[in-house]
Formats: structure tokens, sequence, C-alpha cells
């Protein structure tokens, strides 16, 4: 293996464990835009065909991640639940940020309390800022308040989770792989599950509702999508928590939210994040946009990004003499912007199978932050489910209805299509200095809710004049970006965010 790796990937923070998941998300995306699917892993029968059981439980979980807050949630409602992973239950390879707002919906939903919560804060900023590189003058600065301003510490958050679940009667089951799941086309929701262990023993387990939460590429994942790419879009991310900068690189009392320090080259603009963590640690991010059609003969890799990641770093932060790597973050994080193949609720969901996570694909495509719009949703999401599984409801339209997506968040996808750059350097920053002054003058209190994923549809259009308004060429490069069909998919999610509001 080590044969076949960049030198940097060879030395900590870097482990067996991690090198081989890296090669593994790899040549899973790679496949997956090579239009190579793995053979179905759904059965949809009908009641008197679905295999025997070894066990019964009331909803099983696939993913320890995530998944976990769920199925703490369900089994703190009574349901009799099961989670399962192939590797450690409660371990993540992403570190988390969020608002104290957003995360006082877990005490909501009845996981935890505030003093528990305290416990798994790496550290509160007192703000935030974006800064757009400008090739021919100092680069763009806007201040956001109360945006990210709360860093986790995911493991622990994690770690007390599952303590708490399995303290409530919840299973947990490691070194359990997937390996297929048979759905009960009519009659009473049921759904079988089959899993091997490392010693290949099999084992089947029966339940009204599997969550899947297993992540975007995922056998499971890939099924529910059918043809086609699952995703529209997608942010390959790497980085790495650290410690030791050098005197000065660091605030820790800010958290860097979205930053240039260059042009596009070779069809990416990267674009840095950095949040202060717990003590002296930093959690830095290198990542850029990117669509998925057409990649196949140049797919994204994790691997040739963390390269990239190692040789730019400090121009970021410059290292001080006791720098250390503590431990890698990194991902495929999916966007599905629906221009094409059903909205994403319906392909994320069937008969008794509901989709959670980075299987849901439910991020803001500008920032990404699935985690929050997660946590955001987890009251309402798991109190409707409680109902469902009362009443047997557990229908693919119904169980859409759970999805943490949001109707602001969907005409967001144009923002993230302007950000793949388009022929010369400086197309990508060229466009976020001007959403950047937009920002700036529509003061910190919309700014901040816009990247909170909380913006009013009045203040989306307002947004977008002030954009037209300081760069009248917008309309004419986003049909050239968009065309004319995702133009008016454009359109259509507008709409439909107005008709979402005026209904509630």
């Amino acid at each position: 293996m080590a044969a076949s790796l960049p030198p940097c990937l060879l030395a900590p923070p870097f482990n067996d464990a991690s090198r081989a998941h890296l090669r593994r998300l790899d040549a899973g995306w790679a496949r997956l835009l090579r239009g190579e699917k793995p053979p179905s892993v759904l059965q949809r029968v009908g009641p008197a065909t679905l295999p025997a059981t070894d066990r019964d439980v009331d909803v099983v979980y696939a993913g320890g991640g995530v998944a976990l807050l769920h199925a703490l949630a369900m089994q703190k409602r009574g349901w009799q639940t099961l989670l399962f992973d192939r590797r450690a239950v409660g371990q993540t390879h992403r570190e988390w940020n969020i608002t104290r707002r957003e995360l006082d919906a877990l005490v909501q939903a009845g996981l935890f309390d505030w003093p528990a919560l305290e416990t798994v804060v790496a550290r509160e900023y007192e703000g935030g800022f974006i800064q757009f590189h400008d090739p021919h003058g100092p680069p763009i600065h806007v201040e956001l308040p109360h945006v990210l301003d709360l860093a986790l510490d995911a493991t622990a958050l994690l770690t007390l989770a599952r303590r708490h679940y399995e303290a409530a009667g919840g299973i947990v089951w490691e070194g359990q792989s997937f390996e297929q799941a048979w759905l009960a086309t009519d009659g009473l929701p049921r759904v079988v599950v089959q899993l091997r262990d490392a010693q290949s023993q099999p084992q089947r387990i029966g339940a009204k509702l599997l969550v899947n939460g297993m992540g975007a590429l995922s056998p499971l994942s890939l099924a529910l999508a059918g043809d086609g790419l699952p995703f529209d879009g997608v942010c390959p991310t790497v980085g790495t928590v650290a410690r030791g900068f050098a005197a000065g690189e660091v605030d820790p009392t800010v958290g860097e939210i979205l930053l240039t320090l260059d042009g596009a080259k070779d069809e990416r603009q990267f674009v840095w994040e950095g949040f202060p963590a717990g003590g002296d640690a930093f959690t830095t991010y290198l990542f850029y946009y990117d669509i998925t059609a057409g990649r196949a003969d140049n797919p994204h890799s994790l691997i040739e990004l963390y390269v990239d990641y190692f040789e730019r770093l400090a121009t970021y932060k410059r290292p001080g003499p006791d720098f250390a790597h503590l431990r890698p973050v990194y991902g495929f994080i999916p966007a599905r912007h629906h221009v094409d193949g059903p909205a994403p609720q319906q392909a994320r969901t069937a008969r008794g199978l509901l989709s959670v996570g980075d299987a849901a694909a439910r991020q803001n495509p500008l920032t990404f932050t699935g985690f929050g719009s997660f946590v955001r949703h987890l009251p309402r999401a798991t109190a409707q489910l409680d109902e469902l599984l009362r009443n047997d409801a557990l229908d693919a339209e119904t169980l859409a209805t759970l999805s943490a997506a949001q109707q602001n968040l969907a005409p967001l996808w144009v923002m993230a299509r302007f950000l793949s750059p388009r022929g010369y350097p400086d197309s990508v920053n060229s466009i976020l200095r001007d959403f950047a002054r937009v920002m700036d003058e529509i003061g910190p209190k919309r700014s901040a809710a816009f990247f909170r994923d909380e913006t009013a549809l009045l203040d989306y259009l307002a947004i977008k004049l002030r954009m037209a308004r300081h760069r009248p060429k917008v309309f004419g490069e986003a049909l050239a970006t968009l065309g004319a069909r995702g133009l008016a998919q454009w359109g259509e999610d507008i709409v439909r965010w107005g008709a979402t509001q005026s209904s509630q």
C-alpha cells in the first residue's frame, strides 16, 4: 500500500486505518463517476417472501456516525432500535461546527441536558469572517457574527451519545457489514436486513424501518438513487487538526468561515476554512466545489487533494517550531441539486427506508453545513417519525416529509455552481468578492442568517437584486453556467419556497 501513496500520507497523523479509508473513498468515487455501480442491494418483495430473521427490533440503523443521534432520540421515545457499523460505532473523520442555538435542538429532542453538552464543546468564538482574494488589491473581508461559532469535539459527542444510547437499551453491533435488504411492497411495513461479520457469519434483522446512515457512497445509498449519478454537486474536503502554528497565525476567538488565497488553477478554486478547536488546536480544511457530470476521466481524489493541502498549508497558516498534526479530517461532501432526476426527498427514501446524514445529501450547497441542518430538524423529524411508526405510515412519500431539507436551501445550489471555475483564474473570486460586498451591505444580522440557512424569501430576492446591481453581467453568466434548464429549475425552486412560506 505504501509504495503507491504520496509521502505526506505515510507519516502521522495518518495510520493504516485512515490510509485504507482514503483509498476506499477514492476508489468508490472514481467508480461512481465512471458509471460503475455495485449490484443493487435492495430487493422489493411481497410480505410472504421476506426471508426469516434471527432477531427483530422496531428500527434498525445502518452506520454509527450522526445516525447514532437519531437512534438515541428514537430509543428514548420507546422504540427498540439496533445500530450496526462495520467499524467502531461513534467514530467520525470530520469535525463539526454549529451555533449554540442550533445545538439546543439536541436538548429539545430529549437527548442531553446542557451540562452534558458543555463537555463536548471544544471552543466558542466571538465571531467569524469570510475573505476573498483580489489579484489587484487587498482581499475583501466581511465579519459574520454567530455563524458556526461553536466547535464541537465530534468524537466526544458521539461517545456521549453512545453511552446514553446503550443506557436507554439501544443495541450496538460493531464489525457488521451491510449486505442487502428486503423491503415489503405491501401489508404492514417490514424490512429484513442481512449483515455479515468479520468471520463471514450472516445475521438477518427484521424491523419496521431501516435508517440509512452509511454515507453518500454506500451501496444502499447508490441503490436508492437509481440510474445516473446520485449527486449533482460535490465538495471534496481534506484537512487536519493541528497545533503549534507560528505566533499570531491563529486567533482562538475567531472562526475563518470561507477564504481564498489565490485564483483558480486546473479547473479548481481552492477554498480554505479554519476553526480553533480545544486547547491550542486548530482545524484547517482545504476544499473546492465541483459538479459530478463529465468527470469520469478526471475523478476527484482526496489523496491528491491532500498533496495540495500539505504543499499549500504554510501559505494559509505558518507552522511554528513545535508544529504537529494531530488527526486527519476529510470526506466527499455531496449535494443533490436535482436539476435532473427526482427531487432529493424522493431519491433518498423507499417504503420502510429513510436516509440521514451524508446519505441524504442535505447540505447548504454553499457552506456544506449538513450537520447543522441535521441537528436543527432532529426534534421535528423524530417526533413525526414516532407518530408514523405508531400508525405504520412508512411509505416513501410520507417518509420524505421527514427530510431535513429546507426549501430555502434549494435555490442556493446556483451559488455553488458559480464556485466552479469558468475559464479564467479570477472567475470564482470575482463573483465571491461581489457576493461579499452584498453581505457587507445587508448588515451582520441578515448576512449571518444567510450562512445559518435562515434567510427569508424576500431577503434572498433582495440579495439577488443587490448582486445584479454590483454585477450586471450576472444574468448572462447565469445562463452560460446553468443553461436554460438550470435557470428554469432555479425559478421553480424559488416558487416552491414561496408556496411553502405562504402555507405556514
